[in-house]
């Protein structure tokens, strides 16, 4: 009975972070709509800034503000997430919102690179591989006819690498309470983005109920809504698990960003981005390899 019990909580944490994804997933569409309307630091500062209120409302009694320790890792964590968010929405007003989903993607690739760096180990065959895979998925969704990788590309792929070492920071806080170091990176992507739309001289609002919405769902939903059920559901079932969930964002983006937004992929971009997905499931199955040969006969 209690096995059963097991089973039936891991299958519910699995589709709790399917959810999770899908409505990550949803994101790319919604911000690709709502900065037609608004320039990208005005966006980021609103979204965070109201993101960060509401996650205190919800969770302030699980927040502990008096260690030093923990306001350095959760600022680090934020200025890389911010980095990587700034570079993300900026890409998206000069590439399309599924080439931004594939490529965002890749961030899982930095991972395990980061990850063998740190150790100082050789890389191995599917390491390997799925670098070249990333590489060559890559190729195929610039569609080099039509003038190769431009701007927003670049852009994308800078964010990729931020958030790459964003999740493996993570790994090394992991000891670190979960629900401030949450609360500081929200509070510190609400300060970057509110200073760069201050310094900007180009921003801009426009208000519409289109606009309003998406704020809405990207706030509630994609922010604080996906960071209670991550938070919640991802301890039930192990990392690589939760990865190989997470890797199915971008297809999730593609399909959704075709249905929502009319965006055409071509025969290469479909190709490119079954490459770049193959290249995040073999660099998780390499990580997966590792624990397997770790765990306790």
């Amino acid at each position: 009975m209690d096995r059963k019990v097991e089973i039936e909580a891991r299958m519910r944490a699995k589709l709790a972070l399917c959810l999770v994804t899908l409505i990550w997933g949803v994101t790319f569409p919604v911000v690709k709509s709502a900065l037609s309307g608004i320039s990208p630091m005005a966006f980021l500062s609103i979204r965070f800034v109201a993101a960060t209120a509401v996650f205190y409302t919800l969770f302030g009694s699980h927040i502990t503000l008096n260690s030093a320790r923990t306001w350095r890792r959760g600022i680090l964590l934020g200025g890389f997430l911010a980095l990587g968010m700034g570079a993300q929405t900026a890409g998206l007003v000069h590439t399309t919102a599924s080439r931004s989903a594939f490529i965002t993607g890749l961030s899982v690739v930095f991972v395990a690179i980061l990850a063998i760096g740190s150790r100082q180990s050789n890389l191995s065959f599917l390491a390997l591989l799925s670098v070249c895979l990333s590489s060559a998925g890559l190729y195929l969704m610039t569609n080099p006819e039509t003038g190769a990788m431009n701007a927003g590309d670049w852009m994308t792929l800078l964010g990729a690498g931020a958030f790459g070492v964003h999740i493996f920071l993570i790994n090394l806080f992991s000891e670190s309470d979960v629900y401030t170091l949450v609360l500081l990176e929200l509070g510190m992507l609400g300060v970057v983005f509110s200073i760069g739309a201050m310094l900007s001289s180009n921003e801009h609002i426009h208000w519409s109920l289109g606009l309003i919405l998406s704020f809405a769902f990207l706030i509630i939903f994609a922010t604080v809504g996906a960071y209670l059920l991550q938070l919640h559901f991802q301890k039930q079932i192990t990392p690589i698990q939760a990865s190989l969930i997470y890797a199915t964002e971008p297809v999730f983006a593609a399909v959704l960003s075709i249905l929502a937004l009319g965006e055409i992929l071509t025969v290469k971009e479909v190709a490119g981005g079954l490459l770049l997905v193959g290249a995040i499931f073999a660099s998780e199955l390499r990580r997966s390899g590792r624990e397997q040969e770790r765990r306790p006969k």
